[in-house]
């Protein structure tokens, strides 16, 4: 049965694309031997061609098109609740492995109400640079 929600390709997958279009299978066969839309694999293969298609170079293009397309978005500036929260666990100089876990605790059910302290050091770091930059 195929999927009914979008999923990213794993590299694990495009390896088994890349091996079964060098054993010259049908698009239709290597979609149901992933459980994949027929679409979804020619998608995938169309810009390099059938037998130009290599794994890595196809995982690391999709990796980087979907970083870049993140690229300068950030939840603590879109989401006025999670920003006011952070910025207010910030000043009482807790962590932001404190605040991401904390998070889960006070927001239970808003799933909304997520972040990773990843994306919390970053709103930090980029958000210095900018007051240096201004006090300079």
């Amino acid at each position: 049965m195929m999927q009914s929600n979008y999923c990213r390709l794993s590299l694990q997958e495009r390896f088994e694309i890349e091996k079964s279009l060098s054993h010259k299978i049908s698009f239709a066969d290597i979609a149901k031997e992933l459980e994949r839309s027929k679409s979804a694999i020619s998608r995938e293969v169309s810009p390099y061609g059938q037998k130009k298609y290599r794994a890595m170079n196809a995982h690391w293009f999709a990796v980087s098109k979907a970083s870049s397309k993140r690229f300068g978005q950030n939840k603590i500036i879109a989401n006025k609740k999670i920003g006011k929260y952070v910025l207010e666990k910030l000043e009482l100089r807790w962590s932001p492995e404190q605040i991401s876990k904390r998070m889960i605790k006070d927001f239970p059910e808003d799933p909304n109400m997520r972040i990773s302290h990843e994306a919390i050091y970053l709103y930090v770091y980029i958000h210095s640079k900018t007051e240096v930059r201004k006090m300079l």
